[in-house]
């Protein structure tokens, strides 16, 4: 999650194109952790409401 936080943190004061470009390598990592970070979560939450079985944590 630290690198999730890290980034954004990073994003919020650098908030151009120019900087985005140069880290997307950065980007895609955080983007990467957090969409299996999603996933892990909905996967357990399933266990206390069953109404969320079968939802893509990507949507």
């Amino acid at each position: 999650m630290d690198i999730i936080l890290k980034f954004l943190k990073s994003l919020a004061k650098n908030n151009n194109r120019e900087w985005f470009e140069k880290n997307k390598d950065k980007y895609l990592e955080a983007k990467n952790r957090f969409d299996q970070f999603t996933a892990d979560l909905l996967k357990e939450l399933t266990v206390i409401d069953s109404s969320l079985i079968g939802l893509d944590p990507k949507n």
